[in-house]
């Protein structure tokens, strides 16, 4: 019997993610791990972090803006659609 050879692969989504684990069982692989990116740079990090739940995020950012000068954003910051605004275009920058 040889060795476990184990290998990762990383993907860009969860679905990503859900189709590398399909085709490794069905080519009968083991030692497959599948990582997204986020996950990925959670374990560079330390191996203890977790992603970012996206509820927690946007709730952080609600409760940072009333403390944040936004310059020409200003009059708009207190909006009911910013903190959901500021947290999709973070996830835009990140992306890039």
């Amino acid at each position: 019997m040889g060795m476990l050879r184990r290998r990762t692969v990383i993907v860009h989504t969860i679905l990503a993610g859900h189709i590398s684990r399909v085709d490794a069982a069905r080519r009968n692989e083991a030692g497959v791990q599948v990582m997204t990116m986020g996950q990925l740079a959670a374990r560079l990090a330390g191996g203890l972090l977790q992603p970012v739940d996206l509820d927690v995020l946007t709730e952080t950012v609600r409760d940072a803006l009333p403390d944040v000068e936004m310059g020409e954003l200003q009059p708009i910051k207190d909006l009911p659609g910013m903190p959901a605004a500021v947290h999709f275009r973070q996830g835009m920058a990140r992306r890039r």
